[in-house]
């Protein structure tokens, strides 16, 4: 919540699935369906931020060998429709 609320609907554009630090994206971890803004590492890893102050941890590191087994990128989110905002 704040950026995304409960039945708000995302338009995902898929063809962008390369990460820009600070941008919203879709993406399967492990099983999980997730949508969170992405950080880039120096060392290949990630950085999953939550804008919801109550989801803890905000921040969850991501080792870059974790990445390549465990995370794909669906696409950017461009567009919402509902309560929050982007």
């Amino acid at each position: 919540e704040s950026t995304l609320f409960e039945d708000d609907s995302v338009l995902v554009d898929l063809s962008d699935v390369s990460i820009i630090d600070g941008k919203v994206y879709a993406f399967r971890f492990g099983d999980d369906l997730r949508i969170k803004r992405l950080y880039k590492k120096v060392d290949g890893g990630l950085i999953v931020h939550s804008d919801n102050p109550n989801h803890l941890p905000r921040d969850e590191e991501i080792r870059a060998e974790d990445v390549d087994t465990y995370i794909t990128i669906i696409g950017r989110v461009i567009d919402k429709s509902g309560s929050g905002g982007l």
